[in-house]
């Protein structure tokens, strides 16, 4: 692995979100929990993404499934 990302989570009244920073504190992404999903799947969700980002060296794009 080249990186090492530390993720941060935060709430909000019902909001619930991740910031994925590097252990500088530099900010990285945001991930928002979405309306249907609970927070076992966003925490997993949240953790894949911080894996990929460790993992790959080049950038990653993520787009939503339901492209207009």
């Amino acid at each position: 692995m080249g990186r090492r990302l530390r993720v941060h989570y935060a709430a909000e009244g019902r909001q619930e979100w991740a910031t994925i920073e590097t252990p500088a504190g530099w900010y990285v992404c945001d991930v928002y929990r979405c309306a249907d999903e609970g927070p076992r799947r966003f925490r997993r969700r949240v953790g894949a993404l911080r894996w990929a980002l460790e993992t790959f060296p080049d950038p990653l794009l993520t787009t939503s499934p339901v492209e207009a």
